[in-house]
């Protein structure tokens, strides 16, 4: 097993650029609301993931939700999207499917 880094130089840890950050130098502090800030600008435009979409449509409940992520796991956004919608139009509940 590797060693630990020492608590000091996960303090002064470096951003994926190569370059530590000036405020985490100076403040020794890690500022999580401006990476997700960060996360959030990078990822903008970038489509929205399929089970956002279903969602929005109207397809929220934790049954429907469970089953996309499940469809989601394992078929591409393509896929999972019609065949979520075609199964939904025939069963949105557990109780539903024969």
């Amino acid at each position: 097993m590797p060693p630990r880094p020492s608590k000091d130089s996960r303090r002064h840890a470096e951003h994926p650029t190569g370059a530590a950050s000036a405020e985490s130098l100076s403040t020794g502090r890690f500022d999580i609301h401006r990476v997700l800030r960060q996360v959030a600008e990078a990822v903008e435009p970038l489509p929205k993931a399929a089970l956002f979409e279903l969602r929005e449509e109207g397809f929220s409940s934790p049954f429907e939700q469970l089953v996309t992520c499940i469809l989601s796991i394992r078929t591409r956004d393509e896929v999972m999207l019609p065949t979520a919608r075609e199964l939904f139009s025939r069963a949105r509940t557990a109780s539903e499917i024969h």
